[in-house]
């Protein structure tokens, strides 16, 4: 052995700088795996994989991030490589990389925290969006103090580098220094060439797979696999055989007469992040939510209702465009996001002026773009006038500042307009950092999302008490509900309750109250609304009117960027990359969720996605 390592393993001085950064790389990519190993504990013989496979990704991760110094080694001279590692500016470099090691490794930490998941499209996401995502840092943690931290660890990690010894020679495994540089160079090119789609996910349990995963190849992964394309990595059937399963799905409207004298205004309110835990009457918190609690009494509430993502623009493409939540980038953010079938364009053919109001910068996740190009006018935070503006932090003006605005829209739109009105309003203040006027609640601002759950539960209570005092409230549907839960990534490629939200209709003396116990999805709201108010529609939607007599086929969709949901007769079944098709049971009063042998409803679950992603390739879901 000493032979061996005398005669193969000396290494060059000139390489001894690279070596003390790969040093003190493996050692910061084992130190955050070991955070999360202590956050989400696996087996003992699973920590033995997954630290093992983790130094496989680590070390293809190294190949991606050393490629700059080793091209940098086949043309600089040996002699000053040396002179560079000896030298204080050798120090402050390492010192400086140490720093963006540690500190992506502490977001990587937070964002694990909030997504249970590595890097993935959603870091890609936020990372276009830098002015709100540095300002939701600044307000939600002490920078200062981590910072500081920071620094301190990669003093730490620079004094321990810098006393490592290497067998000094002038002999390496690789013989001579210009095979380490080529082999340096085409590795990380062949393995940035092959992370795609295809390597989505490989483990069954989807932690113990990212507990072993790097960030920063799932960061690159996602950059370059944001839009999936259905058939290369999911499971298929005939295309005719698809578009003849969603056809046959579809039934005609029956039953209702809307009780309105009039075409009436919608006032649609999608709030951040309000998942079941938060309502009472779904068995969450009784204490956060008063109002929507009591709410529940007085109109529709429908107890079995879910989301289809994880994402606001998930939510804002399901309730849009009553669509199932195909695999990649949600329609919102893809660039044929224009002139669709949709709620807009729906009521405007109908004689609606449809408005989009959001109190923070649509200009975030591609909304302002997406309502406009789609029958909407957008009403945003540049069009808050300082007087109009009481409080507001990284995501936006606050709730109240926003439900206030939109009592002025409907006041004016009363006296001037003579069209009714579809008001869709986007909540903003149960988002990190957590931030709300003072004084308004009795939990303090920025302490916690059940703060800010119940603040915008105050504010949605002030508008429709509100609201409720006009004249143009007579005539108007108010339809509350989710844009997605806060729940994140559990031990099944999806698991239902991440998506159990809440829906209120409420229209004081022409929507009678009741609970509503059917199962029902997201895409399902925009047909009803067509039905309940009879307008005229020639789409290709997905959704099914929860109205509708005749339709007793009930089923949800839901899905993150990876894997699609089908949910019927109480069997999940998930399709995901390399054509994986998964189910499991779920018993929505208990919320037990288990991996089952069942093999009905895949090609029911295949057929809407399937049929959706075509629609949208070949443009069929464009209006002209």
């Amino acid at each position: 052995m000493k032979k061996f390592l005398m005669n193969y393993l000396q290494v060059p001085r000139s390489y001894h700088y690279l070596l003390r950064l790969l040093v003190i790389y493996f050692a910061i990519q084992s130190l955050i795996r070991l955070l999360f190993v202590i956050e989400n504990p696996p087996g003992f013989i699973d920590i033995v994989g997954v630290f093992f496979y983790g130094f496989l990704w680590d070390t293809f991760a190294w190949l991606f991030l050393s490629l700059p110094l080793l091209i940098l080694s086949a043309f600089v001279p040996a002699k000053f490589i040396i002179r560079f590692d000896r030298s204080l500016a050798g120090k402050a470099v390492t010192f400086f990389l140490s720093c963006i090691l540690i500190f992506v490794g502490f977001c990587e930490f937070n964002f694990w925290k909030e997504f249970h998941s590595r890097f993935n499209f959603i870091a890609v996401d936020y990372l276009i969006y830098t002015n709100e995502v540095l300002a939701n840092i600044r307000e939600s943690f002490p920078m200062d103090w981590i910072l500081s931290g920071v620094s301190l660890l990669a003093l730490g990690f620079t004094f321990f580098a810098a006393r490592i010894r290497f067998p000094e020679g002038d002999k390496l495994l690789l013989r001579k220094g210009v095979s380490l540089t080529l082999f340096g160079v085409l590795s990380p090119l062949l393995f940035l060439y092959g992370i795609g789609p295809s390597l989505e996910i490989h483990e069954e349990d989807f932690h113990e797979d990212q507990l072993s995963r790097n960030g920063w190849v799932e960061f690159v992964r996602a950059f370059r696999s944001n839009k999936i394309d259905y058939k290369s990595f999911y499971s298929v059937i005939s295309d005719q055989k698809a578009e003849s399963l969603v056809a046959s799905s579809k039934v005609p409207f029956s039953g209702i007469n809307h009780p309105y004298k009039k075409k009436p205004n919608v006032v649609l309110i999608v709030v951040e992040s309000l998942g079941a835990k938060f309502i009472g009457p779904l068995g969450g918190q009784k204490e956060t939510t008063p109002f929507l609690n009591k709410l529940a009494d007085e109109s529709e509430f429908y107890e079995n209702f879910y989301s289809t993502g994880t994402r606001t623009v998930r939510g804002l493409e399901a309730i849009n465009l009553s669509l199932p939540p195909t695999p990649g980038y949600s329609v919102v953010k893809r660039p044929n996001h224009k002139n669709l079938y949709s709620l807009g364009n729906t009521f405007r053919s109908n004689g609606y002026d449809p408005i989009f109001m959001y109190g923070g910068r649509g200009f975030f996740d591609n909304m302002n773009s997406f309502f406009t190009g789609n029958g909407f006018s957008v009403i945003d935070q540049p069009d808050f006038s300082s007087k109009e503006t009481t409080f507001k932090n990284a995501w936006g003006v606050c709730d109240e500042d926003l439900f206030a605005k939109a009592i002025q829209v409907m006041d004016k739109r009363d006296i001037d307009e003579t069209k009714p009105t579809v008001l869709f309003l986007l909540t903003t203040s149960n988002h990190r950092p957590f931030t709300y006027p003072s004084g308004k609640i009795d939990i303090p601002s920025g302490e916690s999302r059940v703060g800010a759950v119940k603040y915008t539960d105050y504010a949605i209570g002030k508008f429709i008490n509100e609201s409720l005092k006009k004249d143009w409230a007579k005539d108007t549907l108010f339809v509350i509900l989710a844009d997605h839960s806060t729940e994140g990534r559990g031990r099944f490629d999806l698991e239902m309750t991440d998506f159990h939200i809440p829906m209120w209709i409420y229209s004081p003396g022409n929507i009678q109250p009741k609970r509503v116990k059917r199962l029902l999805s997201q895409i399902d709201l925009l047909p009803s609304l067509i039905h309940l108010l009879g307008l005229k529609d020639s789409s290709p939607f997905f959704g099914q009117s929860f109205y509708n007599e005749n339709w007793t086929e009930e089923r949800a969709f839901i899905g993150n960027y990876q894997y699609v949901g089908f949910y019927k007769d109480n069997l999940l079944t998930t399709l995901g990359p390399n054509r994986k098709v998964r189910r499991f049971t779920y018993d929505p009063k208990t919320h037990r969720q288990l991996d089952s042998l069942e093999s009905k409803n895949a090609d029911e679950a295949i057929s809407y996605y399937q049929h959706a992603s075509s629609l949208l390739t070949g443009q069929g879901y464009n209006l002209n």
